[in-house]
């Protein structure tokens, strides 16, 4: 929790959704979280499909 705290802005929420902290640019990635989120799809899928 601290290094989060050192991180991310004084007064953000975050309500347990899954983020990703692009280091370059200083701010969160949705596309980072995207391309996360195809390249484990398919494991993913396999192992619980629904």
């Amino acid at each position: 929790m601290a290094a989060a705290e050192t991180q991310l802005p004084h007064g953000l929420v975050l309500d347990g959704e899954l983020v990703v902290w692009d280091t370059e640019a200083g701010r969160l990635s949705f596309a980072a979280l995207q391309r996360r989120a195809a390249a484990r799809a398919p494991t993913l899928a396999a192992r619980w499909p629904v």
